[in-house]
């Protein structure tokens, strides 16, 4: 079988971003503002995928949920048959936010997590509280049915919490509808 597109497309929909982690791959910048690109441009683009066959969108960042419009491209783009997946820190996900997207048809959220206390993963997001409103998030989600994955970015300042983030994403794992999947290293990992 020979492939004309990318089955699987990561897009960074906006580069605002509203913590300040060490670590980030991204030009992301703590209250950058407006979004990246307009709704226009940014429907006419999940058109695009979708004719080129694009079968999973995996919606980026920044903090995805700074979007005003994140509920448009989610919905433009599972009503063109995309699976459609983000990633977040968990500061913006409700209860609501987590119903509305389990409406919306979105396959999974990964909720970064990289410490397995609130000390070291609010120190390395470098905003305090951030920890529980992850744990928080990734709880809202799995109780809206929603699949959810614990990204972890192992480090120096975490690696001697491993073990212990085991243990968390099994806590926070107790529904079916979330992944077992826990380290997807990304960044400048173990710097």
């Amino acid at each position: 079988m020979k492939l004309s597109s990318p089955l699987y497309v990561v897009w960074e929909t906006t580069l605002d971003w509203n913590a300040r982690c060490v670590h980030c791959y991204s030009d992301a910048l703590f209250g950058r503002g407006p979004d990246y690109w307009p709704l226009e441009d940014a429907l006419e683009l999940i058109d695009q995928l979708a004719e080129a066959g694009v079968f999973i969108l995996a919606l980026s960042g920044g903090e995805v949920l700074l979007r005003s419009d994140w509920e448009q491209l989610i919905d433009h783009a599972t009503s063109l048959g995309m699976r459609v997946t983000f990633a977040t820190n968990g500061i913006l996900v409700t209860p609501e936010v987590a119903r509305r997207l389990k409406e919306l048809g979105v396959s999974n959220v990964s909720v970064s997590l990289d410490g397995a206390t609130a000390e070291t993963h609010d120190a390395i997001r470098r905003l305090s509280g951030i920890f529980d409103k992850a744990c928080a998030a990734a709880q809202y989600l799995t109780e809206a049915g929603v699949r959810v994955t614990i990204n972890y970015t192992p480090m120096k300042p975490n690696l001697g919490e491993a073990q212990d983030m085991i243990v968390l994403r099994i806590t926070l794992a107790q529904k079916k509808s979330t992944s077992r999947n826990m380290f997807i290293p990304h960044g400048m990992v173990l710097t």
